[in-house]
């Protein structure tokens, strides 16, 4: 049987890696399948510490899914890596490393719901999608520019990036010219560090226009489809 490994970032400091170890542990609860959560961001539950565990007591077939949005370097370094590292050692493994979340149109829906909750109650001029980005890599805004053509909304989508060519710092002001109020979707899964940092210096900005937060996407239960699907591909 398959061993899924559920690839988490995390952080090594505080208690995020537990919370979100409990939050999948409580989503995936009713499911027969194996999986482990790991985290690139820990000293006890990283990849490789979990995955060499599960070589000694006999797993052989890895499945592994990146709980990632787009394809950052994460998934294109740390996904190879991973498994480079147990395939020069051990003959007998297979690993499958499966696409990241935000590709399954799933993620589209929970993204129009969010937005369209919003906009039913107020009246924006735009909605500026917004991710992590690369500095090394330009697929993740490529992969944003896709995800963006199939969302359909009554106002116009902009697509901006913590990191990367398109880069809120550079680019936020140039997009919110000569509108009154936008509304500024992140597309993390939780509320953390990164998007409440970005939430304090788009304020300090003092920009000639409204803008408005949504929450991110906050562990939406429909995730849960999402991986399960990968785990039936």
């Amino acid at each position: 049987m398959t061993m899924n490994i559920i690839v988490v970032h995390g952080m090594r400091k505080g208690t995020l890696n537990q919370e979100l170890h409990q939050f999948i542990n409580t989503m995936l609860e009713d499911e027969i399948y194996q999986y482990e959560v790991v985290f690139l961001e820990s000293e006890t539950r990283n990849p490789y510490r979990v995955i060499e565990q599960l070589i000694q007591s006999g797993e052989r077939d890895f499945r592994i899914i990146p709980f990632m949005i787009f394809s950052g370097a994460h998934f294109l370094d740390d996904m190879p890596a991973i498994v480079q590292h147990f395939k020069q050692q051990y003959d007998d493994i297979s690993f499958t490393i499966c696409e990241p979340l935000g590709h399954h149109p799933l993620m589209v829906d929970i993204v129009k719901d969010k937005a369209m909750d919003a906009l039913a109650h107020t009246n924006y001029d735009a909605v500026i999608l917004y991710v992590h980005g690369s500095t090394k890599y330009r697929k993740p805004e490529e992969e944003l520019r896709a995800f963006r053509e199939q969302l359909t909304l009554p106002v116009p989508i902009h697509v901006l990036t913590l990191y990367g060519s398109i880069s809120y710092k550079d680019y936020l002001e140039e997009v919110v010219e000569g509108q009154k109020r936008v509304l500024f979707l992140p597309i993390f899964f939780y509320d953390g560090y990164l998007v409440n940092m970005t939430k304090k210096r788009i304020k300090q900005m003092n920009l000639d226009c409204q803008i408005d937060f949504t929450t991110s996407i906050n562990f939406d239960q429909r995730l849960k489809e999402i991986i399960n699907d990968r785990i039936d591909d």
